[in-house]
């Protein structure tokens, strides 16, 4: 769904790029939610592309559906201590409930988007996938909490023992 941002439309477009050159197309009154975003827009007001190294393609594109949904306004904080393991519980709009449940369904992705909110200082993303991983682990046994908060290396192979 990215467009490709022609030399022509004028400054209301910006183009963020990710580590791995994927390109996305969002909307400059939309980068408000992200610090770096404004700050880099601001410090060159004629900039009409912004690298984020840190960020996965895959990852930025969920962190531009959330921005774009909430239109530059920073959606209320979660509340701590948390309420509920239900993220509809938890959060205000329905919608952000959603989102974050459909991301909390592979551990890694969520991972990386706490990741990339801290690193784009998106704060309400970042406290959004901090309360999902605290509903995750809510009333848990430990075992099951070093469970849920390990990440399994891609690889099969173990080192071996001496």
């Amino acid at each position: 769904m990215a467009e490709q941002l022609d030399e022509s439309v004028d400054q209301t477009y910006l183009k963020l790029v990710s580590n791995d050159n994927r390109e996305f197309t969002i909307e400059k009154k939309f980068d408000c939610i992200s610090n770096v975003i404004r700050t880099s827009s601001e410090s060159d007001p004629t900039a009409s592309e912004i690298s984020l190294p840190s960020v996965k393609g895959d990852i930025l594109s969920k962190i531009i559906e959330y921005m774009s949904y909430h239109k530059g306004v920073e959606p209320q904080l979660v509340e701590r201590p948390l309420r509920s393991r239900n993220m509809k519980d938890v959060v205000k709009d329905l919608w952000d409930a959603e989102f974050i449940d459909g991301l909390g369904e592979n551990k890694q992705i969520l991972y990386d988007l706490i990741l990339a909110a801290n690193y784009m200082d998106i704060k309400s993303l970042l406290f959004l996938g901090c309360a999902k991983v605290g509903s995750l682990i809510k009333g848990q046994p430990l075992e099951k909490i070093k469970d849920l908060l390990s990440v399994k290396p891609p690889s099969s192979s173990s080192p071996a023992s001496s």
